[in-house]
């Protein structure tokens, strides 16, 4: 297929796609929200996006060292393409497109790209389980076991005011109730209460 057959293909596609995404969509609203942007902060996301995108393929070559050497740029570009398969096809088919891109741009085993992948998937498993232990242990007060325990002394304390306040009311009762017959008393059974 020629490079431009290609090109008019995925043209074809992307109006698809637009269509579908903004059909039944107000275009004068999207229009005042574009204007209304504050398009530094694009750019600073955009930046960033792209930092990070460099960085992973830094990572990446590094994982695919071992099997050969590979561009930087050539690595970005496969990730991009991967986020966009990713992003249009279930699965996160994107992931399994990468290495296959790869191993056909530089000659070398798909099955190896594809390892690398994994193993890059891993570290970064690794990485958030490592961080999540590290928060947990660091923070003792935030064990759920010390929480519950804390709880119930909680619990404990407030049935004890609650306690120690009824009883102070059962106690205030007794005590009018005292005074009601000792006074009842003083005056003699069947006297009128003042």
């Amino acid at each position: 297929m020629s490079r431009r057959v290609q090109m008019l293909i995925g043209a074809g596609l992307a109006a698809l796609l637009l269509w579908l995404f903004l059909r039944g969509t107000d275009l004068a609203e999207i229009g005042a929200e574009l204007r209304r942007a504050d398009y530094r902060w694009v750019l600073v996301a955009t930046l960033l996006t792209l930092f990070a995108n460099v960085q992973r393929a830094w990572r990446w070559r590094y994982l695919l060292m071992p099997i050969k050497t590979v561009g930087v740029g050539s690595l970005t570009s496969a990730i991009f393409i991967g986020w966009a398969f990713t992003a249009l096809l279930p699965g996160r088919l994107g992931e399994v497109v990468r290495p296959v891109l790869i191993g056909r741009r530089e000659d070398i085993s798909k099955t190896a790209a594809f390892a690398t992948v994994v193993l890059e998937r891993l570290f970064d498993l690794l990485t958030v389980l490592s961080h999540e232990l590290g928060h947990v242990l660091g923070h003792a007060d935030l064990d759920p076991h010390a929480v519950g325990l804390e709880e119930r002394r909680c619990h404990r304390s407030n049935a004890a005011v609650s306690r120690q306040q009824a009883e102070g009311a059962t106690q205030h009762a007794e005590d009018e109730c005292l005074e009601e017959d000792q006074a009842e008393h003083v005056r003699g059974p069947g006297a009128e209460r003042a």
